[in-house]
């Protein structure tokens, strides 16, 4: 959130009216959202709590994994393995990441297509 501070990149609520015109709960926005729509993109965005649709939370793992192979539980020593254990999540890592996720998506428009009689 640090991160979108300095940028001045803030979330913003707008409220949206229901049928009958009464006020719901705010609907977040965020200066991304229409940084993005200026140049005709959109920003999608993942479900929570579907860290399989999360290809940053492999990565992490790969991070992880490769300090946890060496660790001494001192500062210093994390310091140093961080660069190692970064350069751990290479291009090929995120592609085959990026492969992984795009599966996990396919199989879940599949089984939404036989669960709701699409097929």
């Amino acid at each position: 959130m640090n991160l979108l501070v300095n940028l001045n990149l803030n979330r913003r609520n707008r409220r949206k009216n229901n049928e009958t015109g009464s006020k719901i709960s705010p609907i977040p926005t965020y200066d991304f959202d229409e940084i993005s729509a200026e140049d005709s993109h959109e920003i999608l965005r993942t479900p929570p709590y579907h860290p399989e649709l999360q290809p940053i939370e492999t990565c992490w793992a790969v991070v992880k994994n490769e300090i946890s192979r060496t660790f001494d539980f001192t500062m210093a020593n994390l310091l140093n393995q961080l660069d190692d254990a970064f350069a751990g999540v290479t291009a090929k890592t995120c592609a085959g990441l990026t492969k992984k996720v795009r599966e996990v998506e396919d199989r879940f428009w599949k089984e939404d297509a036989v669960l709701y009689g699409y097929n």
